[in-house]
């Protein structure tokens, strides 16, 4: 789904609305695994409606799906869907909070706001595609994002950057915050080298899965950009 919204180039928030149409659907229906690229191709379709001026083509989703579903499919489970999610599109994600605290806090002449913009935005999108984040609140993922990006670009500015969240976001627990940010931190170290996230029941030290193999590269469509658009690459982030 990630790279399905950077390759078409969607604004970011669509990838994270499709994630919570998706959470929130598998929590109260039950689907067999032949369905589960359908319905995620309803969730972004859904998504990128409620976003995008242009959105997201049903064609386009389907040749993404290897031809898995049909048009027909997706124009049909639409209903189905709105009726699970009781038609709320309008949700909030750690990305809204991120964008909201981008816009007021100011990161002074040491930070570049749109580098740390880049590194927040791959932050928050990777760890929506964790499971563990996802049961966290949207403020305390949102924040903990911002705090791994700043740390990682210039860690002298992150008791600065944490007053300032807590003048606009209110009362945060901040060991809650730091807690969250290591989490971040290791799950973004194991994505670079093919491993998954899996915490212990300590809350202190992650768990270190054994690797799995990588997908194979997909290979370029025609019609679509062969690279992905994502703002900053994975790679280029440094995380202390």
């Amino acid at each position: 789904m990630l790279e399905v919204t950077e390759e078409q180039q969607c604004q970011p928030e669509v990838f994270h609305l499709a994630i919570n149409y998706l959470d929130r659907y598998l929590a109260t229906r039950d689907i067999k695994k032949s369905q589960f690229q359908l319905i995620a191709s309803v969730c972004m379709f859904l998504a990128s409606k409620f976003k995008e001026t242009c959105p997201l083509p049903a064609e386009h989703l389907v040749i993404y799906t290897d031809y898995s579903v049909k048009v027909q499919d997706i124009m049909q489970w639409e209903m189905p869907v709105l009726d699970v999610l009781k038609w709320d599109l309008s949700a909030v994600t750690p990305y809204t909070i991120l964008d909201h605290i981008l816009r007021k806090v100011s990161f002074g002449p040491i930070l570049d706001p749109e580098v740390v913009r880049k590194h927040a935005e791959t932050f928050v999108a990777l760890a929506a595609t964790e499971h563990l984040f996802s049961l966290k609140s949207p403020v305390t993922v949102a924040v903990a994002c911002l705090g791994a990006a700043i740390r990682g670009l210039n860690p002298q500015s992150l008791e600065v950057m944490l007053s300032s969240v807590f003048t606009t976001c209110g009362e945060i627990h901040t060991d809650e915050i730091r807690q969250c940010m290591n989490e971040i931190e290791v799950s973004i170290n194991l994505s670079m080298s093919g491993m998954s996230f899996q915490p212990t029941n300590n809350n202190n030290v992650p768990q270190v899965p054994s690797k799995m193999s990588k997908p194979p590269q997909q290979q370029k469509t025609d019609g679509y950009p062969p690279a992905s658009t994502t703002p900053t690459d994975i790679m280029e982030i440094c995380v202390s």
